[in-house]
C-alpha cells in the first residue's frame, strides 16, 4: 500500500516547472553573481555584478511579498530536474509556474488573507536562488556599491 508521503513525493517528481526568462535590462553572468543584501521590510535585494566592482543589481518588489532563499543543493533537490522547462545557463531572473513554493499552502493562505493573487519569481545565481511571491513584477536598477561592503 502506498503512503500519503509516497504519493506526495511521486506527484512532486512528476510536476513540470516552467521558467519564463525576465529581462533585467543589464547583461551579466548570473552564475558568478551572489546575493549580498536583502531588506524585505523595504522590499529589495542586491546582487553582485561579477564584472563590475562599482555597482550592484537591485531587485525591488511591492511590500506584499514572501521570500525564500535556497542554496544550490536545495534548489537542485526541489523537483525532478527533467521537469524544468525554460531554464537558461547564465540567466538570472524568471517568472515561475508549477514550482512547489509557488503553489504552497502558505501562498494560498496569504492570497486569501490579502485578497490578491501572487506570482512566483526566481533569481538564480551560481550559489543558489532567491524565490519571491509578489503581486507585482520586479523592478531592476543599478546602484553604486557601498564601499564598506565586505564579500566573503
Amino acid at each position: 500500500m502506498t503512503s500519503d508521503k509516497d504519493t506526495i513525493q511521486n506527484e512532486q517528481s512528476l510536476r513540470t516547472i516552467t521558467y519564463t526568462p525576465i529581462d533585467t535590462g543589464f547583461a551579466f553572468d548570473s552564475f558568478r553573481s551572489d546575493l549580498v543584501a536583502v531588506d524585505w521590510a523595504e522590499g529589495w535585494a542586491d546582487f553582485i555584478l561579477p564584472a563590475d566592482n562599482a555597482y550592484v543589481l537591485r531587485v525591488e518588489f511591492a511590500r506584499r511579498s514572501m521570500i525564500r532563499a535556497l542554496d544550490e543543493v536545495a534548489f537542485s533537490l526541489e523537483s525532478n530536474p527533467n521537469a524544468r522547462i525554460g531554464l537558461m545557463p547564465g540567466h538570472f531572473a524568471y517568472r515561475v509556474e508549477g514550482a512547489p513554493f509557488g503553489s504552497s499552502v502558505t501562498k494560498q493562505s496569504w492570497e486569501r488573507a490579502l485578497g490578491i493573487p501572487l506570482k512566483h519569481y526566481c533569481f538564480v545565481t551560481g550559489d543558489g536562488c532567491l524565490d519571491v511571491l509578489s503581486d507585482f513584477p520586479p523592478r531592476f536598477s543599478l546602484l553604486p556599491l557601498d564601499p564598506h561592503t565586505q564579500f566573503p
